[in-house]
């Protein structure tokens, strides 16, 4: 069965998690995180939402050292998604 991703894990992010999956959500696989990054890399990596290459797949078709997991896209998408007026009302 699935894991299902709630949007309170969202919450439970620190706001430099979040930064760096909306990053890679946008941007898509980041090539080598500077090192003041490599903290939020790894807490990342032990809650599942990142991954490093894959060893069977061609390093010329997938640019890149550190990508989303499918987990961590479809948190991210909610979280998109669960922006309300009212919370974009508060936060400008």
């Amino acid at each position: 069965m699935p894991e299902r991703t709630t949007p309170s894990l969202w919450w439970q992010l620190t706001p430099a998690q979040r930064t760096m999956l909306r990053r890679l959500h946008m941007e898509g696989p980041l090539p080598m995180p500077d090192h003041s990054e490599m903290r939020t890399v790894r807490s990342l990596v032990r809650r599942g939402l990142l991954r490093t290459r894959d060893r069977g797949r061609d390093r010329a078709s997938e640019p890149g050292c550190w990508f989303l997991t499918a987990r961590a896209a479809r948190l991210v998408q909610q979280a998109e998604g669960a922006v309300t007026p009212a919370r974009e009302e508060a936060v400008s």
